[in-house]
């Protein structure tokens, strides 16, 4: 796609429109990332039983939250300001990663520029703000979900710790106005680029976090917190819609390009900006239209060195962006767009490849091992949200799946209950 087109002129106009800036005094939009229906629906089922098939997953959720309890009481949780040297701005405020890929060039004698080995993960990246703010979002989600199913204090004021560290506290917090500008920077080359942006993908869902702590009552989340994530939020949207690494991002045509709506989606959403919303809603059908082929298959995902692991990433992506933008309603797991291109049909391309027994190995590139049980979620919400005549079909596959995935006492069985 050539930057110079009429589409992208349009797309890169969408991305100055302005922020809604009068937002709501607390977070009151609805759960975008998990279904909330889902949600109140385990509740009920594990307030009215203790013998409930779902309990074993409440058990191990709770076995992780108290794990990130324990952290917080020894006052480790995740900050910006803990990597070993600010980035190009000189601010450690600001977030700075390293790209994933890119290593030291052993033919010169400083290493730069460093040099792109695809697939294989630089151990010089675990220091910087990526992982961190990965850990931040699980700790927050996990301690999030414990209190709003259990009501037991000591997960909310755990949650409040870790989000203090990062959003709120002026020694610790992250600079929101600065984003993801220097973000996966590859030494000697750039300052940081626009597909580091992914490293904060899941920020999409900490307003869902702080929406279940409100819910179930955490005290800790005082009026004065919730005005102060809706002021960090507002900001880091403000970027989001308006930076140049935003509009590069946008039109990757891979997993990149789709982690980027899901992320723009849910935090406009919670910010109140529906007019974007809805353009990134609508913008995932034609993601569909172009990223998925006939068959079913991810190119753009399958020329990588770790084909298996991309196909599975991207469609994760896809299936947490189709539950977003049904908030706008628009339908994206029911959508089929020109000769038969759909969620459904790519999942089905894939699947029996990631089951035992498979009598055709992976005819693609995988440099590295690959765990089939991740696609547990996946077909646990395509048996939801693909409707009734199939959803016992993909149900029955997860049993199938050779990973190391506990499929009784995952989190996943909260959020995303079966239905058989």
């Amino acid at each position: 796609m050539q930057s110079a087109t009429p589409m992208l002129r349009t797309l890169a106009l969408l991305f100055i429109l302005p922020v809604v800036t009068s937002l709501p005094t607390v977070l009151s939009f609805p759960t975008v990332m998990w279904d909330g229906a889902l949600l109140s629906a385990t509740k009920a089922t594990l307030s009215s039983s203790k013998s409930s098939p779902l309990q074993p997953a409440l058990d191990y959720l709770q076995v992780v939250a108290n794990h990130w309890v324990n952290e917080s009481i020894h006052n480790k949780t995740f900050s910006v300001m803990t990597k070993p040297e600010a980035g190009p701005s000189g601010d450690k405020h600001d977030f700075y990663s390293l790209g994933t890929y890119w290593w030291p060039d052993p033919k010169t004698k400083t290493g730069l520029p460093y040099i792109d080995r695809d697939g294989l993960v630089n151990p010089e990246t675990f220091d910087y703000d990526s992982v961190p703010l990965s850990q931040m979002i699980f700790a927050v989600s996990n301690l999030s979900l414990a209190f709003y199913f259990t009501s037991e204090s000591r997960y909310c004021t755990a949650a409040l710790h870790f989000m203090d560290t990062w959003f709120f506290d002026p020694a610790t917090k992250m600079n929101p106005r600065s984003g993801l500008q220097y973000a996966q920077l590859i030494r000697g080359l750039d300052e940081g680029r626009g597909i580091g942006i992914i490293d904060a993908k899941d920020l999409a869902f900490i307003p869902d976090s702080a929406l279940l702590l409100k819910e179930a009552g955490c005290v800790a989340f005082t009026a004065h917190k919730q005005a102060q994530l809706k002021e960090w939020l507002g900001d880091y949207v403000a970027w989001l819609s308006s930076s140049s690494h935003a509009r590069d991002e946008f039109s990757q045509r891979n997993n990149h390009g789709t982690w980027f709506d899901i992320q723009a989606l849910s935090l406009s959403l919670h910010v109140g900006n529906t007019s974007w919303a809805r353009f990134l809603a609508t913008d995932a059908l034609r993601r569909i239209r172009v990223q998925v082929e006939p068959n079913g298959t991810l190119p753009m995902e399958l020329c990588r060195t770790r084909s298996m692991h991309y196909t599975w990433w991207d469609l994760m992506a896809f299936f947490e962006l189709a539950q977003a933008a049904t908030h706008v309603g628009i339908d994206v797991f029911g959508y089929v767009g020109p000769q038969g291109r759909s969620l459904q049909t790519a999942l089905d391309w894939v699947a029996p490849y990631v089951l035992q027994n498979s009598t055709t190995p992976w005819p693609y590139q995988e440099v590295s091992p690959f765990d089939h049980g991740k696609f547990f979620q996946i077909l646990r919400v395509a048996s939801l949200k693909f409707g009734p005549h199939t959803s016992a079909r993909y149900e029955a596959m997860i049993p199938k799946l050779p990973g190391k995935v506990n499929y009784t006492t995952n989190t996943i069985n909260l959020v995303w209950p079966r239905l058989h």
